[in-house]
């Protein structure tokens, strides 16, 4: 999700029905010293340095906005932190990345292993502002007794939970396991006590497609999430496949008719880099549709996506005409608003309970 994870999925995310979008992770030195730029037509905020954006979001997402920051010190977590603090809802220090460039600087996973610095950056970032932090942790390796297998984890929880974080979110699989594999999801039941205990929201991460498994996954998880008590199921693979998996009534929406002509509209409307726009498309699963396309129609789109080298020529593969796109392009806030219909809704009502962030 390093690359799918940018402002047009979370926005249409959030209008399919996710409750809270994660941004990319991005390392804490990559954003410290990036000079936030604003674009007052399309109401973009970007952080940029050394000429090259590093983070873009909009006061559109910020009710529900987390950005999740690479960190193994809690000095430069803070200083990464209050780059961003005006315009995100809370910061998400992850612990559970395996991939190298994280692991190599004592990031991600390798967090796992160190619960003392861990939790150092934990316990300096409440204090450094009020956006809420949030902790995505992945689980140790199981203990041998499979009747101990939360064992290693709860400490690890406790400990955790008593730097003063908002919410945990838990990826149901250790860092050896391969996503091919069933995610853990049994281990959840002690882990969600613990929080519910400590008055912490814990988010559920692993195997889950939308509400199409919503039951099993309350199943699989020892009824944590039937019991209420894991509060939310974070979607990452279906999301990347169907951005419509959010949608609770009605299934999933047609990607070649419905969500990528969507996706591209909010890409043109807030000027997202085309490369990006591009290897979200490619990511789709045209099979995830209540209406799959035939073998011969689906090698066809992916041929056109493939080879198409802008905008225009990508949405035309999709129907859009080259009005429909300078409109796109041209549609400003207030016609961003528009794209996202029902998330723009949800947010007045948001912003009329809570109050601007």
């Amino acid at each position: 999700m390093v690359r799918i994870g940018t402002l047009p999925v979370r926005l249409v995310a959030l209008d399919y029905g996710a409750q809270l979008v994660w941004g990319p992770e991005i390392v804490d030195k990559a954003i410290i010293g990036a000079t936030r730029q604003v674009d007052h037509n399309t109401g973009v905020v970007s952080f940029v340095k050394n000429g090259r954006s590093i983070f873009e979001c909009h006061p559109l997402e910020k009710p529900r906005l987390i950005f999740q920051l690479g960190s193994a010190d809690p000095k430069l977590a803070v200083e990464a932190l209050k780059v961003v603090e005006r315009d995100v809802a809370g910061v998400g220090l992850n612990c559970g990345c395996p991939k190298s460039f994280s692991l190599q600087g004592g990031m991600g996973a390798a967090l796992l292993k160190e619960p003392d610095r861990l939790c150092s950056p934990s316990s300096s970032t409440p204090a450094a502002d009020a956006a809420a932090p949030d902790a995505p942790s992945a689980l140790p390796p199981p203990a041998a007794d499979p009747a101990l297998d939360a064992e290693p984890t709860v400490p690890l929880v406790r400990r955790i939970l008593a730097t003063g974080i908002a919410n945990l979110t838990v990826h149901c699989r250790t860092q050896t396991m391969r996503s091919s594999e069933p995610a853990l999801l049994r281990r959840m039941r002690p882990l969600a006590r613990l929080c519910h205990e400590a008055g912490v929201p814990v988010v559920c991460n692993g195997d889950g497609d939308g509400w199409a498994n919503f039951d099993a996954t309350c199943g699989e998880s020892g009824g944590a999430v039937r019991a209420r008590l894991v509060d939310a199921v974070m979607l990452a693979r279906s999301a990347e496949a169907n951005v419509s998996c959010f949608r609770r009534e009605g299934g999933l929406e047609d990607p070649e008719k419905v969500v990528i002509p969507k996706l591209l509209r909010v890409a043109l409307a807030t000027n997202n880099h085309y490369s990006n726009t591009k290897y979200i498309l490619n990511a789709m699963n045209l099979h995830s549709s209540p209406t799959p396309p035939s073998r011969e129609r689906n090698r066809d789109l992916k041929l056109r996506m493939n080879q198409a080298r802008s905008y225009e020529a990508m949405c035309d593969a999709f129907g859009m005409t080259g009005d429909e796109v300078e409109r796109a392009r041209a549609a400003g806030r207030e016609g961003l608003e528009e794209m996202v219909p029902r998330w723009a809704e949800r947010r007045r009502r948001i912003v009329d309970e809570e109050g601007e962030l």
